[in-house]
């Protein structure tokens, strides 16, 4: 998703400019939910495999349905966004 993200938003009709937040937006969720993940996880009684597997699993899924976000900036940062979420609790849940 990193890798393509952009090239997929610019295909489907938005501002090359725009799009180069996308990858940003990816890397300031993916922060925010490795800091919330590390804090949730130290302290509370977390079942690290499903954790584990739900997200992976919705990052897959998000990544398969990034394509139909159209030509709005919007819907590519929120699809980031989400990905970034889930890629950011993998990390965290993995390490």
């Amino acid at each position: 998703m990193y890798m393509f993200a952009i090239t997929r938003a610019v295909y489907l009709g938005v501002d090359p400019l725009a799009a180069s937040f996308i990858t940003t937006c990816i890397g300031v969720a993916s922060t925010v939910a490795r800091l919330v993940m590390a804090l949730l996880t130290s302290h509370l009684k977390v079942n690290h495999l499903l954790v584990y597997v739900v997200s992976a699993t919705l990052s897959g899924i998000l990544g398969a349905l990034s394509s139909l976000a159209g030509g709005e900036v919007w819907h590519h940062m929120l699809f980031a966004a989400a990905f970034g979420i889930c890629l950011g609790i993998h990390t965290v849940i993995f390490v």
